[in-house]
């Protein structure tokens, strides 16, 4: 049995990722937050902070899955998402190095890209327009300097997209539009940016987690994008809840508080993780928020 390390693995893809290593058959250990998700008692839990991870959890072990983060993009405490996206993890990668762990997996993110004209390739320049997307852009770099120092570990930052699906009830404001929208809904009228034709590329946090897995045997080191290939804008997600929950809601019109530091539309080109890790996404939207539905009707 071979052992696996996770940050944020009770988190929202965290936790997803825990359950198919465990699946699998490797020995998890993890970082996590209570009041999160809640993992089955054959993981072994770390500590809350990147800096629990010692030298003795790295040691043996086959892959470092980092995914522990501030993901609130409104934070305006560019000190705190500095010292938690980029300095804490900096430290537990050069540690990972030095340890000899082969293979370190990094949640990079699509909003380094900014306002630029979709699709998103990896070759374009970054053009963040929040502090958490400037962080993530710094991480990468951290990690791009490491893998010149440390070439026997493979470091793979992976650029998610708008992920949703299942264990994401924990990140409330910071929890997917696909989620937060069927909350609203069921209660009445959804709120909506003028005039809800902010496009997202959403992927579902089961192809998210394959990307992980086929990353985590990468040899080279490397930036892959995560997404769907597809965007559909928040209109559409009103409409295919609507018929998913049998309403007739309509959205509520307001004005974007955060103009300037929004991205109105992402989609992702995904050739080369398909090119280089094999991986494409298998779950549309239109198969993904039925599945979603199912779930947290089952838990509620």
């Amino acid at each position: 049995m071979s052992k696996v390390i996770v940050t944020g693995g009770t988190g929202h893809i965290g936790c997803s990722l825990v359950l198919a290593l465990l699946s699998h058959g490797h020995h998890v250990q993890y970082t996590g937050w209570a009041g999160e998700n809640i993992l089955p008692q054959e993981c072994e839990y770390i500590g809350s902070s990147l800096d629990d991870v010692s030298f003795q959890h790295l040691h043996g072990c086959e892959a470092l899955y980092h995914l522990a983060a501030s993901v609130d993009t409104t934070v305006k405490d560019k000190k705190y998402m500095l010292k938690v996206n980029v300095e804490q993890p900096r430290r537990l990668f050069l540690r990972a190095a030095l340890a000899n762990v082969p293979n370190v997996v990094a949640a990079s993110s699509a909003a380094i890209y900014g306002d630029q004209p979709c699709p998103f390739k990896e070759e374009m320049p970054a053009k963040p327009l929040n502090i958490y997307a400037h962080s993530k852009l710094k991480m990468e770099a951290e990690i791009t300097k490491l893998a010149e120092r440390y070439p026997q570990t493979s470091f793979v930052a992976l650029r998610f997209c708008n992920v949703y699906g299942p264990y994401e009830k924990h990140k409330k404001q910071a929890a997917s539009m696909v989620y937060r929208l069927r909350e609203q809904m069921l209660q009445g009228d959804p709120i909506l940016f003028q005039w809800g034709e902010q496009y997202r590329d959403w992927v579902c946090v089961r192809d998210v987690v394959n990307a992980c897995l086929l990353a985590g045997k990468a040899t080279q080191s490397d930036f892959f994008n995560v997404g769907s290939g597809v965007a559909s804008s928040f209109n559409d997600l009103v409409k295919m809840w609507n018929t998913i929950l049998g309403t007739k809601r309509t959205p509520r019109y307001i004005d974007n508080p955060h103009t300037g530091a929004y991205q109105d539309f992402t989609l992702m080109d995904i050739s080369k993780a398909w090119r280089c890790l094999e991986w494409k996404p298998q779950i549309s939207l239109f198969d993904g928020m039925p599945l979603l539905h199912q779930y947290l009707t089952q838990v509620s």
